[in-house]
């Protein structure tokens, strides 16, 4: 059994409701048991010139995928909730990261 740590954070103005669907969506992973979530924090960027705020929470996962598998299925969520990669630090709905 392998266990993750999964850093999860959303600058949308909705990014409490994508934080939410980002932990069913995980808790509805076959090959996902999820341990447990930090609270949910607030903060400012530091390198954006407006000041966008940013959600945080972190997902404690253990899971039977290896690595690459369990990123691929990440990154599935990720999509399935609109996430864009326009250009680097663009605001985003989720990023989920190991």
């Amino acid at each position: 059994m392998n266990k993750y740590l999964i850093a999860a954070g959303s600058s949308h103005f909705q990014a409490l409701y994508y934080l939410s669907e980002a932990q069913k969506l995980i808790q509805a992973q076959k090959n996902f048991n999820m341990c447990a979530r930090s609270r949910i924090f607030k903060n400012g960027s530091k390198f954006m010139t407006i000041n966008r705020l940013f959600y945080n929470t972190v997902f404690a996962i253990s899971s039977t995928l290896e690595p690459l598998v369990f990123y691929r299925e990440l990154k599935l969520i990720e999509n399935t909730l609109g996430r864009i990669r326009s250009y680097k630090n663009s605001p985003r709905t989720l990023d989920l990261d190991i």
